[in-house]
């Protein structure tokens, strides 16, 4: 487990100081969530890599899921899976399917072989929606595979980066 932490100024640090012996701790200054996922990308050593906020949560199951579809599956370059999308000021949560459409994936919640990064590089820091940018680049070498179930949720707040509707329309 690598966790990153892009200039926080909450208690994280104090937090992440008590798992010391079972993940890799990496401080820096605030740079945005792009060059974290490519910090955190480039440090780890395992055969997959996959991304989680901070904000948002995993199923119990879903890294034993995804572990098990990809070993079924090894021509496979990721595997990724439907998700809830949950309005913490409302408290309202929807079910998104991304059976039908990749795309409706975010950056989180899909499980990389971590050699795709080694032909296809990491996400460009240039851009708002990296995540499609990576998307794009890794469906021209590789094929995904679907998990029909939900397993990672994402919290929608204020505070999120595509909370600001024209920021998202403007992609920037």
């Amino acid at each position: 487990i690598i966790v990153v932490d892009d200039g926080s100024t909450d208690d994280t640090a104090a937090i992440i100081e008590k798992y010391a012996k079972q993940c890799m701790f990496i401080r820096r200054p605030h740079t945005g969530f792009v060059q974290a996922l490519n910090t955190g990308i480039q440090r780890a050593a395992g055969r997959y890599v996959i991304i989680l906020d901070a904000d948002d949560t995993f199923e119990s199951s879903m890294l034993q899921e995804m572990y098990n579809k990809i070993q079924k599956h090894p021509v496979a370059g990721f595997i990724y899976c439907n998700y809830y999308e949950k309005n913490l000021q409302t408290g309202q949560q929807k079910v998104v399917s991304t059976k039908n459409n990749v795309f409706h994936t975010l950056a989180e919640g899909i499980l990389f072989k971590r050699s795709v990064f080694e032909k296809v590089g990491l996400y460009d820091e240039t851009l708002f929606f990296a995540e499609y940018d990576m998307l794009i680049r890794v469906l021209k070498k590789y094929k995904g595979t679907h998990i029909n179930k939900h397993l990672f949720t994402y919290n929608r707040y204020q505070g999120t980066l595509t909370a600001k509707k024209e920021r998202v329309e403007h992609g920037k």
